[in-house]
């Protein structure tokens, strides 16, 4: 053994390995050689079998493999520590093929109807997916114990970590343990199918959420009961694809020493808010997402494009986060592996802190289940498009939940996209008032607030009188802002259209219009044209309360910037993000450069700059991020204490400064770089 083996949370590239039998020590010797070759910091294997047999002697879980054995893992990890790289078991917690052999009624019986995967046949019978309501859950913590006191894992990184079949796309269950559990403790009937017009659904969907956080919480504690420092990973499903409620994983703040990690589904850029949105689960570690080297699902083609990876990893890092990586051949991948952890390493130093704040986006759990309901996509869409607009107006973005909001957790945040979040308590809705009168600035969209945390209809909207409307109807056809505020109108022009469900509101007697909102018929704008602003109801306002904005606008303007982006909505909501508030790190530069700034503990911001080719693209394909092209003089604005010095963290030269100390002019970004900055005070934000 070294006298140091790296831990798992500093290591700035990360391999996946898998198996079906015990690791052979060729195997072992040849992984030993490619990752010393390429420079890999960390890797998995994996205890169990792809199917979840346990590959070792295992006390706990019956109908091991044949071949079971301790001492073929002792070598592969020995191995591994002598050369300082810590291993973690892959493992998913959904399938359990030699328990559920021996205990078949501990399958999940999955639930079925609209909405749901159909059930192949391999999923019909004698399937692998064991429920967490039933016995398996108890032996689950025992097994993970075993996996890092006998096997000597570093950690374990759980895949599949969904209360579902297929992972997500099936949702259950409804076996005789869940039923039972579900009338205990809610004295209700289990629901046998989705159906959200059911308020006993929705109370499922929550109850669920609690049963398979219980479940992951069991395992972080085994594992931390056995070794304190041992590294605990948990796959979050809950990602941009058209399930939500399905995975059984909630939106909502954790706490615990553990890591939050995703995949990236071959959407390299998807990283910065994916990162974000793990921050936001508030675990002990950074966050990581995993990311397939293979061009567009072709699993596992010989030729790799190493751009979008590269490309990957910068996204992953500028947000506070790292990415792991997956290849069915290694030896073959050599040279793009290698070019990860060089760019990867390079970068690690520099990653994570406390953001320098500007927006926060509401990602709401509570709208996504009841409101957008079989169609989550609507949800995520919305919330990338928020990312996206603010990433390509170099504005800092952090993720919260719903109970940040609920709790008040928003005195940081400058500014807070709301967007369409239609679902919100009372208590949420007071705390937003609070926000707003301590001096912050809430965006609104569509329908916010017009029905309540678990998605029943208000008779009126809980912030309509506080937001000035009088009474609200869904608006038909097409429609134009026609904008009044000179401010907006210098930076986006005078009309924004949409084709997007929109609002035509009432307000109250002195509500000063931002703009105007034109709705019209496919191809007659023109009859409109000579019809006096006056006239036209108010498409977007801004209501001042205490020291705060509380602003509305009549369409989810930050899910049309996902779904048809046009500069005009670009620079009229970017425009209004800065309007009120100046955030106190921008850039003047290409929307194709992503900024994230963090504070660092020795007083010094560490500035991301990723030029990243993709985010410009309206129909952006899986995997490929376009070409990368070098921007040229780009500056960075520093809105606060002066910049006494700004180097880069990657090559050591220096940036030159303005003489105000404001400016820090970037002659040329490639592909991403790090500015080191020294302020002459501490940083806002």
């Amino acid at each position: 053994m070294p006298l140091y083996v790296k831990p798992y949370v500093e290591c700035a590239s990360r391999l996946e390995g898998r198996g079906d039998a015990p690791p052979t020590r060729e195997y072992v010797d040849q992984r030993v050689e490619i990752v010393q070759a390429a420079g890999i910091e960390a890797i998995w294997h994996s205890a169990v079998s792809q199917k979840c047999r346990a590959l070792f002697p295992s006390m706990v879980y019956p109908n091991v493999h044949p071949e079971a054995n301790y001492e073929a893992f002792h070598y592969l990890i020995d191995r591994m520590h002598a050369i300082g790289r810590p291993v973690l078991s892959w493992y998913s917690l959904n399938h359990a093929e030699g328990v559920v052999e021996v205990h078949p009624d501990w399958r999940i019986i999955p639930m079925q109807g609209e909405g749901i995967d159909p059930l192949g046949p391999e999923f019909a019978g004698e399937h692998i997916f064991a429920c967490i309501n039933s016995p398996y859950g108890e032996i689950l913590p025992e097994f993970c114990k075993e996996i890092v006191r006998d096997v000597h894992f570093d950690g374990i990184w759980f895949d599949g970590s969904t209360w579902a079949v297929k992972n997500n796309g099936i949702p259950g269950c409804c076996c005789e343990f869940c039923m039972k559990r579900f009338k205990d403790e809610t004295g209700l009937p289990l629901p046998h199918r989705p159906d959200f017009d059911n308020p006993g659904f929705r109370r499922w969907v929550n109850w669920r959420y609690d049963c398979l956080m219980e479940a992951w919480k069991h395992c972080v504690d085994a594992v931390h009961a056995v070794r304190s420092d041992a590294m605990v990973c948990f796959n979050n499903y809950r990602r941009y694809r058209n399930v939500a409620w399905q995975t059984g994983i909630p939106l909502r703040r954790l706490g615990w020493k553990a890591m939050v990690a995703g995949e990236l589904d071959i959407r390299p850029l998807h990283g910065d808010f994916q990162m974000k949105m793990h921050r936001a689960y508030e675990c002990g570690h950074l966050p990581e997402s995993w990311m397939a080297l293979c061009d567009h699902w072709m699993m596992w083609a010989p030729d790799f494009d190493v751009e979008p990876v590269l490309q990957a990893v910068a996204s992953c890092a500028g947000a506070g986060g790292v990415m792991s990586m997956g290849c069915d051949s290694p030896s073959r991948a050599l040279p793009l592996m290698t070019a990860i952890e060089q760019t990867a390493a390079s970068l690690m130093p520099h990653v994570g802190g406390d953001p320098v704040e500007h927006v926060a986006i509401w990602v709401s759990q509570q709208t996504q289940d009841f409101y957008y309901r079989l169609d989550p996509m609507g949800a995520y869409r919305a919330w990338h498009g928020a990312n996206d607009l603010c990433n390509q107006v170099h504005l800092q973005t952090s993720v919260v939940f719903d109970d940040h909001v609920a709790a008040g957790d928003l005195a940081r945040y400058p500014v807070l996209i709301a967007g369409n979040a239609a679902c919100i308590s009372d208590q949420q809705a007071h705390a937003l008032e609070s926000y707003v009168e301590a001096g912050g600035i809430a965006v609104f969209c569509a329908e916010a607030g017009t029905l309540d945390a678990m998605g029943c209809p208000r008779q009126r909207p809980v912030l309509d009188a506080w937001l000035g409307i009088l009474s609200r109807k869904p608006g038909k056809g097409f429609a134009t802002l026609v904008v009044e505020d000179k401010g907006l109108c210098r930076a986006a022009g005078r009309y924004v259209s949409f084709q997007i469900p929109h609002v035509i509101a009432e307000t109250r007697p002195g509500i000063k219009a931002l703009a105007y909102l034109q709705t019209w018929d496919f191809g007659h704008y023109r009859d409109a044209e000579g019809t006096d602003v006056g006239e036209l109801p108010a498409g977007a306002w801004a209501v001042r309360h205490g020291k705060g904005m509380a602003v509305y606008l009549a369409m989810d303007n930050f899910r049309w910037h996902h779904d048809a982006p046009t500069r005009q909505n670009l620079r009229l909501v970017g425009a209004l993000l800065m309007k009120w508030r100046k955030p106190a790190i921008t850039a003047d530069a290409s929307a194709l450069v992503v900024i994230n700034a963090w504070k660092r503990d020795d007083g010094t911001l560490r500035i991301f700059l990723h030029n990243a080719p993709g985010q410009t693209h309206r129909y952006q394909p899986a995997y490929g991020t376009g070409e990368r092209l070098p921007v040229r003089n780009l500056s960075l604005i520093v809105n606060g204490p002066a910049v006494q010095t700004a180097v880069s963290g990657l090559s050591g030269k220096s940036f030159p400064v303005s003489r105000s100390g404001r400016r820090i002019r970037i002659p040329v970004l490639d592909r991403v770089e790090v500015v080191v900055v020294k302020l002459a005070g501490p940083a806002v934000g």
